[in-house]
């Protein structure tokens, strides 16, 4: 992996008989040095409710997705397997499961709406779990929400229009359990982005409902959902409780806590561009392009936006009702309305109260792409429904505006980018397999415009994400590693690692205590160690990467990006004879104050010694 490359210089391809297919990509930080740092931490404490890590300890079940010994791992079905499987085939079930959820849930969707037609389910299944914008953010937190955005939906049909009361309590028995996993993965912008789509969609459904049935009935048959989600407001109610001091720490961080995002702020060519730029997300594998804002390729990324383009048809539709006196489809009109709001938000600064008023100023623009992601299954379903022919010219009118936006945005993509790109012959024929998708489906040729649309997400993505035999663990497949875990065995102390990479991920990987580590926000004792006077308390106070650099004198912290607290270490500064034990350094670390107990490939472990 990426690891192993830095392990051995930082450059180049490193023979690594566990991979089997593609290439690691440094862009997925977030998995190799946040997610898998302290699923393996976890592994070597015994999976402790906190942390011990950092001094004073972190809250390791709230944030991050890391399996613990607490009861909320029942409601965690894909970290519940670390807890009793090696840890190899227990990451596997935390990679895999929640993909196979999201996919699974658009799969019922589709299939319980769409019943006489049994290919578009599988191919919007597919197309959804392969969208750019899932892969390259691929995590539990991306496709839980979706998930259990699907699933909800899916039970409120159900439940509004099957006659068996137990087919009602299954399926809203479903939908409150993997709500529960997707809100304990706690990441609210992709929760948020999810929710306002899918209580859209259910208002609609109830509103159909009741122009059909009554209130009463209506509402009777709600009662196993309602019944579920007060069950699974009552398990966040609970987690949130017990760990309500997490919780206030977090909320009151400089970053993300204060974080409020303008409306309107998607409104700049770039962003634009960035939005409606699917198919040359293909050029992501090579390294670009993206463009001013888009810091690496998952910000760059998108979602095929083919469900903003059948909105045309579908308001169509609800004009033509309008028009013949019958009464308007509640589920489109429903959808449409919600995506005019989302849009508005995104393109038209001033509205910030009604954004803060439904959560949306807590998501970032690069965030709310995911509605548009989860937009697309149900636009086509809703589209395909319809048994009315669309007016003249409205399907037509939609793909028109798609090929227009996507062109655009890629001859902005084109005049940014610098240097010829690999990609750009595959990113042509997916922009052909999209231009398709849109036209298809914008005219109702449901199965193949389903397939075009599956297709073109596989073919973006599927070199995204390398494909391994097992987990890279420094403590049995690096020198480093089983150093660090030596040193420690014989006199266990607290650990510095200098460097960006492999040092910390020696450290973490034998689950020592150490003051490297992704926070979730600051450690009280341990920061007063650190920063005894304060003076650094704005720049410590956020959710973010602890790193270490060499300099002279007492610690100085500032934040070179705002998820990073970048922190100076110098060993004869009165907080290294204090509170320092060990030092891990890509470079020799000269001067009295250490001597060097190894030097292995990876890097050098010393000693703090007194003056």
């Amino acid at each position: 992996g990426m690891l192993l490359r830095w392990l051995h210089g930082g450059s180049g391809q490193v023979d690594d008989p566990a991979l089997l297919l593609f290439h690691p990509r440094q862009v997925r930080s977030d998995e190799w040095f946040v997610q898998m740092e302290w699923v393996l931490s976890q592994y070597r404490q015994g999976f402790p409710a906190v942390n011990q890590t950092f001094p004073g300890g972190w809250d390791a079940t709230v944030l991050f997705d890391v399996p613990a010994r607490h009861w909320t791992m029942a409601f965690r079905p894909h970290l519940l397997p670390l807890l009793v499987l090696p840890v190899d085939q227990g990451v596997a079930w935390r990679w895999w499961l929640p993909g196979l959820l999201a996919a699974a849930g658009v799969f019922w969707f589709v299939r319980t709406l769409l019943p006489r037609s049994p290919w578009p389910a599988p191919l919007l299944a597919a197309a959804t779990l392969y969208q750019p914008y899932v892969q390259w953010w691929y995590q539990p937190i991306t496709v839980l929400p979706v998930a259990a955005g699907f699933v909800a939906l899916t039970a409120a049909w159900w439940c509004l229009r099957t006659s068996r009361a137990w087919e009602r309590w299954v399926w809203a028995a479903a939908a409150s359990y993997v709500a529960a996993a997707a809100v304990l993965s706690l990441y609210p912008p992709f929760l948020v982005a999810t929710a306002w789509l899918v209580a859209a969609v259910t208002a609609g459904m109830v509103w159909g409902a009741v122009r059909a049935d009554g209130w009463g009935r209506t509402l009777r048959a709600l009662v196993p959902l309602l019944l579920g989600g007060v069950a699974a407001l009552t398990v966040l109610g609970l987690w949130v409780w017990q760990h309500r001091q997490t919780f206030v720490g977090m909320l009151g961080t400089a970053y993300p806590g204060r974080r409020v995002v303008a409306t309107g702020s998607g409104a700049d060519p770039a962003s634009l561009a960035s939005l409606a730029g699917a198919p040359w997300n293909v050029a992501l594998l090579t390294g670009g392009p993206y463009l001013p804002g888009d810091l690496n390729q998952s910000e760059a990324s998108t979602a095929y936006l083919v469900g903003a383009w059948l909105l045309v048809p579908l308001a169509g539709l609800l004009v033509a009702d309008r028009r013949a006196g019958r009464r308007v489809d509640p589920l489109a009109a429903a959808t449409v309305a919600v995506a005019a709001v989302v849009a508005l938000l995104t393109l038209v600064p001033g509205l910030d109260l009604l954004g803060r008023l439904i959560g949306f100023g807590t998501v970032p623009v690069t965030r709310q792409r995911m509605f548009w992601l989860a937009l697309a299954p149900v636009a086509v379903v809703l589209l395909a429904r319809r048994t009315a022919a669309v007016p003249r010219g409205w399907g037509p009118a939609g793909a028109a505006l798609g090929t227009a936006a996507t062109l655009a945005a890629g001859a902005y993509v084109a005049g940014w980018q610098t240097r010829p790109v690999a990609a750009w012959p595959l990113a042509l024929a997916g922009l052909a397999g999209y231009l398709a998708a849109l036209w298809l489906l914008g005219t109702r040729r449901l199965v193949a415009g389903c397939l075009a649309f599956a297709l073109v997400s596989g073919m973006s993505t599927v070199a995204v994400h390398p494909v391994y035999r097992g987990v890279l663990d420094l403590r049995t497949r690096s020198e480093l590693g089983r150093t660090v875990a030596a040193v420690d065995a014989a006199r266990p102390g607290t650990w510095v690692a200098l460097g960006t990479y492999v040092e910390p991920a020696a450290l973490l990987h034998n689950g020592v205590r150490a003051y490297n580590g992704m926070q979730t926000h600051p450690s009280a004792e341990m920061w007063r160690r650190i920063d005894p006077e304060g003076r650094y308390a704005e720049q410590a106070n956020r959710l973010g990467m602890v790193r270490w650099v060499a300099a002279p004198g007492e610690p100085v912290v500032s934040n070179p990006y705002p998820d990073q607290v970048q922190v100076t270490f110098d060993p004869c500064s009165r907080f290294a004879a204090a509170w320092v034990d060990y030092v891990v350094a890509p470079d020799p670390v000269p001067g009295p104050c250490v001597r060097e107990l190894a030097q292995v490939p990876g890097g050098w472990v010393y000693e703090v010694v007194a003056q």
